[in-house]
């Protein structure tokens, strides 16, 4: 083809925009609109050969028609050129190819097989006319024709084929193709006269939709290569909020959670996701715009991605929370009417459910725009316990998910994206879960990205915790920004650090999201507080391109709110007398995560261990009806050995039986509505906080207050073993009160199958007595005790995971194993050290546990617990060497003890059962 590319292909142009071997690009200037053409190259990996030899192996290249999109980005109408159809193409290159060239052209216009077939295309990804040329003239056995497309501003097309007359020697319109020759599509999915359709500012948006998530999954500012969406995002798991209890139990794979989430968004409901911090919500927020930009949903829906702090608490307007992301990702040509008048996908992130004001707006909005179909991202204060919050009195009327932290295969997966070789791929990944497993921090994608660049660039293998990382991400984010304005002298790494500690200060204070000339105006008046004579305007444009903060539209905020955090922890070490009145009152709910890093930079400062204390005893928490003695006597009561799993599977499986059961768990809901209904009626009455808010603030407190004995490292040993202390007895309170909730509801459920219920929840039951059923109330008395055993079993692994998060550092593992060992330690918190201890020091956990379990009198509630720890610990890490052989004879152990078993050959029997199936890491 070199006569191609020299005679043809690089042929100058005024209106050439760009040319390389694959792709060749025009903008055509007009008045009302510049027109862009994009020219593939399909022939490439021609061979000429006949009988179509190179059907389905020719290429375009995923990358070509991204960067064609970008440089047309701007055009009013864009066409696509190519020779082969796009079932000429390779399998796996079409899939990528197909999608993104019909939603980002208006016409596309190929060649080769010589016949007309004009058609106008609509799929979920966007419409696009198809015009399939003929030739001039080859021979009379292939069409020799050509056509003409038209359009102008209404979004009509007409398409007038011309065929060539052998008799009249000239080109007529091609009747005995279509009637006159003539085509005429709609190609607006309104049909309306209107240039601003839905199906034109989807086409408009798609490419910018896709760049902001692209941006989102990039560590910005690190020089790192930038990352496509659909090629790297791993995604969560996500789990309904009902099974939020057994969700660390659940083997799947990183395939399914998206297809789960792609699941979801086919549904027509509005959705809750409900996650901690730093989980990932915001990148899972993207990738949801960019799958409804593309069709994966209900119907062809405008995605939107507001933030919650950019809700006017006052006015609640729909367009001022997605005013910023629409006019980025439209170009401004969204307006306040298309949004509400059109179907839109609305996403809001990080919705803090404390910010009450706010969430009655949004409530407000959900119940007025019913054109809108919502996902909602609630930031999770407390772990579980807080989520009832965001199902019961938030948000009731949507779907409630769970968003998890990554399973091993996506984690594996993501890691991979960073390295080429298999080798260094293999090592970077064992260091990157050694990384995880020593300092505790959730297994989220911004965080293994953190860590994968540090291994990458700085770190060779030594011991991080967030904020070290956050200290090297920065510090090389900082070092390269580039200021280009006028300086009188250097604008070095502590002004910036000093200006930046200062707007985290001014954000989190008054919004996290603000207009840029705001921050400009800030900016100019810190400076003129300092005698500093800078560009305050070029300052702000320099934190933009190097990656601390982060504009949409006319708006600012930092790129990651654990940015924001980190200078705000820098803020409060220069200005000591803001600490003091953040640990006012409850003012330190809101700054429980700057609090965090700022403990986690400055490792000395023990007066935080006495403020977490001090805050914990001054909350009126409600002491759960549980004591630690009854708490064991309660795990004691066994399950009813007879009631065998093939007997749960075959009532589970009969119709009246699942409906029963679903109807029991509506009025346990009710219940626990009527409940929060007295409780706020008591308040209005008393005054009193309401009972669950105040355990909300007790469970918050006590991750925070675990967050300080874990960072506060260079604290005197006798100091930090007793808070240690005081800190276990807080989380054996919060097992304590999970069971005690849970045995309150089972109690409850058994009492109304035989008594018919009290107050509204009356009703319900006598509905369900009235319904056939192949159960006994004692049968299914039997049942819900059942479920109990099961769920009472795995709590205490749940509340160790949790406290692992809080607590888990390798430096603690002298302090944990002392409690272990201590002869004062109750039966419950040796297990809840061994259980957090295995995640730190897998080893000396297992030999602890041994030894704990070594009695033939131990309880047998004991090795229900243990074994519903160590099931959902091998399905999560792979062993090897002397620990594999440790953990194999442990438990070999628990299932002769089950199974009542002492003889060596069954011994024998079960090992060699469990060598052949467990223990192996799957491939991802």
């Amino acid at each position: 083809m070199s006569g191609f590319y020299r005679d043809v292909w690089t042929a100058n142009s005024d209106s050439c925009v760009s040319t390389n071997l694959f792709l060749k690009a025009y903008i055509i200037k007009q008045s009302d609109g510049d027109i862009g053409i994009a020219c593939f190259n399909t022939a490439w990996r021609c061979t000429g050969e006949a009988g179509d030899v190179d059907k389905g192996n020719l290429i375009i290249g995923e990358r070509v028609v991204d960067h064609a999109i970008e440089l047309l980005r701007s055009t009013r109408i864009k066409i696509g050129v190519l020779h082969h159809p796009l079932y000429w193409l390779n399998e796996s290159d079409q899939i990528a190819v197909e999608g993104r060239l019909q939603a980002a052209f208006d016409l596309l216009a190929c060649g080769h097989i010589h016949r007309p077939g004009p058609e106008l295309r609509k799929t979920t990804m966007g419409d696009a006319i198809l015009s399939q040329a003929g030739c001039l003239y080859a021979s009379r056995e292939w069409f020799n024709g050509y056509s003409i497309v038209e359009t102008d501003s209404s979004d009509t097309a007409i398409v007038r084929l011309y065929e060539f007359s052998d008799q009249r020697r000239k080109f007529l319109p091609a009747t005995r193709v279509v009637d006159e020759g003539i085509v005429r599509y709609q190609f607006s999915s309104s049909g309306g006269t209107s240039a601003n359709t839905l199906s034109t500012i989807l086409r408009k948006a798609r490419p910018n939709i896709r760049r902001l998530a692209n941006d989102q999954i990039a560590l910005a500012g690190t020089g790192e290569q930038s990352r496509d969406i659909d090629e790297h995002f791993v995604c969560p798991p996500l789990n309904r909020l009902s099974q939020a209890i057994p969700a660390s139990q659940v083997s799947d794979s990183p395939e399914n959670d998206r297809e789960n989430l792609l699941g979801i968004l086919k549904g027509e409901e509005n959705v809750t996701i409900v996650g901690r911090s730093e989980l990932g919500k915001t990148t899972v927020a993207h990738y949801i715009a960019v799958k409804v930009s593309e069709g994966f949903g209900d119907q062809v829906r405008f995605p939107l991605i507001g933030r919650f702090a950019e809700l006017e608490s006052k006015d609640g307007s729909l367009w001022r929370l997605f005013r910023s992301y629409a006019n980025e990702v439209s170009d401004g040509a969204t307006t306040k009417a298309f949004v509400e008048s059109n179907p839109v996908f609305a996403i809001v992130d990080d919705v803090d459910l404390f910010d009450e004001p706010r969430v009655k707006a949004l409530g407000l909005l959900i119940t007025k725009h019913k054109n809108v179909r919502w996902c909602i991202f609630v930031r999770a204060a407390a772990g579980t316990e807080s989520l009832w919050k965001a199902s019961d009195n938030a948000f009731p009327k949507t779907e409630q998910y769970v968003i998890g932290e990554l399973r091993r295969g996506a984690i594996r997966a993501l890691s991979d994206t960073y390295f080429v070789s298999e080798d260094e791929q293999d090592r970077r990944y064992q260091s990157l879960m050694e990384q995880l497993q020593r300092i505790g921090l959730p297994r989220s994608g911004y965080v293994v990205s953190l860590i994968l660049w540090a291994l990458k660039n700085r770190s060779q293998g030594e011991l991080l915790n967030e904020a070290v990382l956050l200290q090297n991400l920065i510090d090389h984010i900082l070092g390269r920004m580039d200021y280009t304005g006028a300086l009188r002298r250097e604008f070095d790494f502590t002004m910036k650090s000093l200006v930046l500690q200062n707007l985290a200060f001014h954000f989190k204070t008054t919004n996290e999201v603000q207009f840029k000339n705001d921050v400009v105006e800030f900016v100019i008046g810190l400076l003129k507080r300092k005698g500093l004579r800078y560009d305050a305007a070029e300052i702000v444009r320099a934190f933009i391109k190097c990656g601390v903060l982060y504009e949409v539209s006319e708006t600012l905020s930092f790129r990651y709110r654990r940015f924001q955090d980190f200078f705000f922890a820098g803020y409060l070490r220069d200005n000591p007398a803001d600490i003091e009145n953040i640990c006012k009152g409850e003012r330190w709910l809101d700054y429980t995560k700057e609090l965090d890093i700022y403990t986690a930079r400055f490792r000395h400062e023990k007066q935080f261990l006495a403020f977490g204390r001090q805050i914990i005893d001054g909350i009126n928490r409600p002491e759960p009806p549980l004591s630690v003695e009854q708490l064991e006597d309660y795990l004691s009561e066994g399950q009813n050995l007879d009631f065998t799993q093939a007997q749960l599977r075959k009532m589970r499986k009969e119709r009246m039986t699942a409906e029963k059961i679903d109807e029991l768990m509506d009025k346990t809901d009710q219940r626990i509505a009527e409940k929060r209904e007295n409780e706020a009626r008591d308040k209005a009455k008393t005054g009193v906080e309401i009972r669950s808010n105040r355990v909300i603030k007790f469970s918050m407190a006590v991750e925070m207050y675990s967050e300080f004995i874990r960072n506060l490292e260079f604290v005197d040993k006798e100091v930090k073993t007793a808070h240690l202390e005081y800190c276990l007895t807080c989380w054996e309170t919060i097992l304590r009160g999970f069971l005690s909730g849970l045995k309150e509801a089972i109690d409850d459920l058994v009492h109304d199958i035989h008594n018919g219920g009290e107050g509204s929840s009356k009703a319900v039951a006598a509905k369900v007595n009235k319904k056939g059923s192949t159960l006994s109330p004692e049968k299914l008395s039997q049942l819900f005790r059942f479920i109990e055993g099961t769920i009472k079993h795995v709590m205490p692994t749940i509340v160790a995971e949790i406290a692992y998060q809080n607590l888990g550092s390798e430096k603690l593992v002298d302090f944990i194993d002392e409690q272990i060992r201590s002869e004062k330690t109750t039966a419950i918190r040796t297990l809840l050290c061994s259980f957090m201890l295995l995640e730190i020091d897998s080893s000396l956990a297992i030999t602890r546990i041994s030894e704990f379990y070594g009695s033939e009198d131990t309880p047998r509630w004991v090795t229900a617990v243990i074994t519903e720890r160590l099931y959902s610990y091998y399905r999560q890490r792979p062993l090897a060497g002397a620990t594999r052989k440790k953990f194999e004879e442990l438990v070999v152990t628990l299932e002769m003890r089950l199974a009542g078993e002492s003889r060596p050959r069954v011994r024998g029997n079960y090992l060699s059962a469990l060598k052949k199936k467990a223990f192996k890491e799957p491939k991802s």
